[in-house]
């Protein structure tokens, strides 16, 4: 139903700029000179968007609008518009300004919907019929960007009244577009809002890099690829010439005898793995398997690979460390005092989860450097130094780049990360008590006691960096969602580099499932609820599973299926099915497909299966993000200035000499009236820089 006709109101804006939005980001696009906006559709309530231009007055009742505490202001990806509004608007074209309380963002309520991001996407899944204006789309795309550049510098447009014309109709439907979505979408509720507003305040306040250090790194890894193409040069006599060459390199490898097809998933029901299909399916569509980093580890620790393609192997795995891109990305990104601004997208995961946009913070490497300092003091005589006294200086520069993030003047960077915060959540879920008072002691040895009774030895005898311990805290990290053997196997290669045995890989999840017995217990229970939920539309279906005053619910309502956390938030399914499949009957769904998980030419918004343990997946990783941002307000109101969150942990920017870490830490576990007996603890860091 639509809203009262003067509460809300609705705009969206066209702009212009020399600057790539794209790989810059929104605060440096607005903060540029070039940048201006060119047209905006504004519309109170259910009326036609109104047009307003560069050199008009902005209608008095539109500025009325924005003044009034009483009018929402709702946009699409509400984050650029009120930035544009802030930079551009109100200081060039006397537009009022709008604190972000205000402001409401139709792309986070899709977004909590498990809905696509984009406007034409969102509205069609939702049930809206929209047809996106592909004319009026690539029309703002080249009106977007200089039509020339003389010279001198000056630019010319494309500014002519006929497109202006048909801009701004295409301005005018994305706001009636906006409009309706915001009709058809469940409003946030108060705790979401608050969620979203600190997600925008974090944002405009950024994150601060060494430039120093990002400049120097920048050389040394610029080198160091020229050091490496080089290499790979003589390793592949001349048929791979550059480390980057990965089709040229896999022909290579190839044509040397070298099996690139990972080993088949053989032996796996829905129960183990009903999620591993999907790889196995998308690299067999290619004529060569991909060659990501868990490809070349996988062969790197393949005995019947030769020695020489193994050094081309490593030479690529060097190569493709993830420093180079983020090095370019901060200095793309930042101002002039090294500060990048909208690291941070809300609810970019159907649990909440959010997720980075253009630096990527949330897959630093978490291996750091023992001493940055000395590092860093080593970077400065050159990738061969580095070499000599580091090892490969990729990796160097990739373990230093959680150190590059440093406070502003006058502050420090306190960071708090939960402890195995969704193992944890799993036995808390599940009512597992035994490993549940295992979390609680300080002193407990979990990962030892699980790798000695995988490995019949006793718990005592496990050394702290041995592999047999890298395979029992894997088991109790990564096992809790109905991980199968295989699997397993892949990920204790790709975290640890040790390569298990088939029968020993099978016996490791064996005995988890055995030791934590209650676990594929609440996996069953998930399954079944949500089951008996879809037959059923209407009924709320409980787990029999976990706390009685925290279990998940599920419900199905209209088109949707329902998970109720703990934390009375909900997760969305879309039109949810039971569908028959080759593991049995399962719940299939609308979802959004992220690029790296899509099968080739599966588009983004496709029909997808879910099963006990990925819903289990689902549960914990939502209440683990609901325990975190829960901390994250409380940690704003106790002035400690959360910056940015990085997975389980939080970091801020507090004045130097303000509080302590263990205060901060304190605030973090403090546990929600819903959240009684989780065992939460965190750990932490201040100073100078970020660290782990």
């Amino acid at each position: 139903m639509p809203r009262p006709a003067q509460t809300t109101l609705y705009w969206d804006c066209e702009t212009r700029s020399t600057v790539n939005l794209k790989t810059a980001g929104v605060y440096v696009y607005a903060s540029d000179p070039t940048t201006s906006v060119t047209v905006a559709r504004l519309a109170l309530g259910d009326e036609e968007p109104v047009e307003w231009r560069p050199g008009q007055e902005l209608p008095a009742r539109f500025a009325a609008a924005f003044r009034d505490h009483n009018v929402r202001v709702i946009a699409h990806n509400a984050g650029f518009e009120r930035t544009i509004l802030r930079e551009i608007l109100a200081p060039r074209h006397g537009w009022p300004d709008v604190p972000i309380w205000r402001w409401g963002c139709t792309m986070a309520r899709a977004r909590i919907q498990a809905l696509p991001g984009s406007l034409d996407k969102a509205a069609n899944a939702i049930g809206l019929d929209v047809r996106k204006d592909g004319a009026g789309h690539n029309l703002m795309m080249r009106m977007c960007k200089p039509r020339a550049i003389a010279e001198d510098g000056t630019l010319t447009w494309w500014d002519d009244e006929d497109r202006m014309g048909r801009l701004s109709e295409y301005c005018s439907m994305d706001t009636k577009v906006e409009r309706a979505l915001d009709w058809a979408l469940q409003d946030y509720s108060q705790s979401e809002k608050d969620i979203w507003d600190q997600t925008e305040v974090m944002n405009d306040r950024g994150v601060r890099f060494d430039l120093s250090f990002v400049a120097v790194a920048r050389q040394v890894a610029s080198d160091t690829r020229e050091l490496l193409d080089r290499e790979m040069d003589v390793a592949t006599e001349g048929r791979v010439v550059r480390a980057s060459m990965v089709q040229e390199l896999k022909r290579w490898l190839v044509a040397r005898g070298v099996d690139l097809t990972p080993p088949p998933m053989i032996g796996i029901g829905a129960e183990d793995d009903a999620d591993e299909g999907d790889d196995v399916e998308a690299e067999a569509e290619t004529k060569l398997p991909d060659m990501r980093t868990r490809d070349v580890v996988r062969l790197l620790a393949d005995p019947r690979v030769d020695k020489t393609s193994k050094h081309a192997l490593r030479l690529r795995l060097e190569a493709g460390k993830i420093s180079v891109r983020k090095l370019d990305a901060i200095t793309l990104r930042c101002d002039a005092g090294g500060v990048v601004r909208g690291l941070l997208g809300y609810h970019g995961a159907n649990t909440g989860r959010y997720i980075s946009h253009g630096v990527q913070i949330q897959n630093f490497p978490r291996q750091v450097v023992e001493d940055w300092d000395e590092a860093r003091d080593t970077l400065n005589y050159g990738a061969r130094m580095v070499d000599a006294l580091h090892g490969p200086p990729l990796d160097l520069i990739s373990r230093m780049l959680r150190g590059a993030i440093i406070p502003r003047d006058g502050y420090e960077i306190a960071a708090g990360d939960y402890s195995s915060v969704e193992a944890v959540g799993v036995a808390w879920l599940a009512g597992q008590e035994d490993l549940l008072d295992a979390f609680r002691r300080p002193d407990a040895k979990i990962y030892e006691d699980m790798a000695g009774r995988v490995f019949d030895l006793a718990p005592s005898t496990i050394a702290p960096d041995s592999w047999q311990r890298h395979v029992g805290k894997t088991l109790v990290l990564g096992a809790g969602y109905q991980m199968g053997w295989q699997k397993f196997r892949q990920t204790v290669l790709n975290m640890g580099g040790v390569l298990l045995e088939p029968a020993i890989a099978e016996r490791a999840i064996n005995v988890y499932r055995e030791t934590y017995d209650r676990i594929p217990m609440l996996w069953r229970a998930m399954q079944e609820a949500a089951t008996i939920a879809v037959q059923k539309p209407g009924a709320v279906v409980a787990i029999d599973s976990g706390p009685p005053d925290s279990q998940v619910m599920f419900r199905v309502a209209g088109q949707w299926l329902r998970m109720k956390l703990p934390s009375g938030r909900y997760l969305w399914y879309n039109q949810p099915l039971l569908e028959q499949s080759d593991f049995g009957r399962q719940i299939t769904y609308m979802q959004v497909k992220a690029q790296g998980t899509r099968k080739k030419g599966e588009p983004e918004w496709s029909r997808g299966s879910t099963y006990g343990g990925r819903l289990t997946e689902n549960a914990v990783q939502g209440l683990c993000r609901d325990l975190l941002v829960n901390a994250t307000l409380d940690l704003e109101d106790a002035e400690y200035r959360p910056i940015a969150l990085v997975h389980d942990e939080i970091i801020c920017e507090p004045q130097r000499g303000y509080g302590s870490l263990g205060e901060m830490l304190e605030i973090m576990t403090q546990l929600p009236p819903w959240a009684k007996g989780f065992p939460l603890k965190a750990k932490g860091s201040r100073g100078p820089r970020y660290v782990k």
